[in-house]
């Protein structure tokens, strides 16, 4: 028996390898009309995995091409449901207030929305809450919920055919920063499917309550990093940091520590 094709629903990135059209900067003032005029005006183009270059969405894409049973279609506040095939011009445009469409229009922006999704495939999505509501608006939702993987912690879970195990500290277990935590998501089910949530929740529920930590400025981080670096990889330098002292500092924090330490010692 053949096994159900899986597409994945990614969030769009605001990085984009060209700025955007001025007509295609949505601001307090655009309509949907107008907006979707200037789209089909609009003559420079790219495919979505040429124009999109943030970490977040290049990083799952690249998962995905691993899998030649997965697919993907990108959920974009500009464009609506984005295929592999299609051609995007640069755009600017967010699921925030004024900067974008209410999420009851996105399936009327120009691409359209769930309609373009295939009959036969299920759907998985970890895209942030904005663009879950977005799904959750689209007029023909409620025919295809049965079909989507969701986290259960998603505004679609009470809907969706398949929901996964998530426990609010799951990013400590994949030792990953919480903005990464749909790139890891993806990874895990790709790799374990829904035991591999069961497996980190249950591990979880095991670790320690949160300690008791101190904040420290910038310098102060350099210098704590900076005695850390022979840890060599940024995952071990962040887990000595939780495991081991009482400093509170982001992942991203200690990662732009490191990388100014290591830019530093290569000039």
């Amino acid at each position: 028996m053949s096994r159900t094709p899986l597409v994945a629903l990614l969030a769009c990135s605001a990085s984009k390898a060209k700025d955007p059209l001025q007509r295609l900067t949505w601001t307090q003032g655009t309509d949907l009309e107008g907006w979707n005029k200037a789209w089909d005006d609009a003559a420079d183009r790219l495919k979505a995995d040429a124009l999109y270059t943030g970490r977040g969405i290049v990083s799952q894409l690249n998962l995905i091409s691993a899998h030649e049973s997965v697919g993907w279609t990108i959920i974009s506040a500009g464009a609506g449901l984005i295929l592999p095939s299609d051609l995007i011009p640069p755009y600017e445009a967010t699921f925030r207030k004024n900067q974008g469409p209410v999420a009851e229009n996105w399936s009327r922006l120009p691409l359209g929305g769930l309609q373009r999704l295939s009959s036969n495939c299920n759907l998985i999505t970890f895209a942030p809450p904005a663009y879950q509501r977005a799904i959750l608006h689209d007029p023909i939702f409620e025919t295809l919920a049965e079909r989507f993987i969701v986290g259960s912690n998603s505004i679609l879970a009470p809907f969706a055919g398949q929901t996964l195990k998530i426990h609010p500290r799951m990013s400590e277990i994949l030792g990953c920063s919480k903005s990464d935590m749909a790139t890891f998501s993806l990874r895990l089910f790709l790799e374990e499917g829904q035991s591999g949530f069961e497996r980190v929740y249950e591990a979880a529920k095991d670790l320690k309550e949160p300690r008791d930590t101190r904040k420290v400025s910038d310098s102060q981080l350099l210098e704590i990093v900076r005695s850390l670096l022979h840890l060599n990889s940024l995952g071990a330098i962040v887990r000595h940091l939780r495991d081991s002292t009482d400093v509170a500092a982001s992942y991203e924090r200690v990662r732009a520590a490191r990388n100014s330490l290591l830019n530093e010692g290569s000039e």
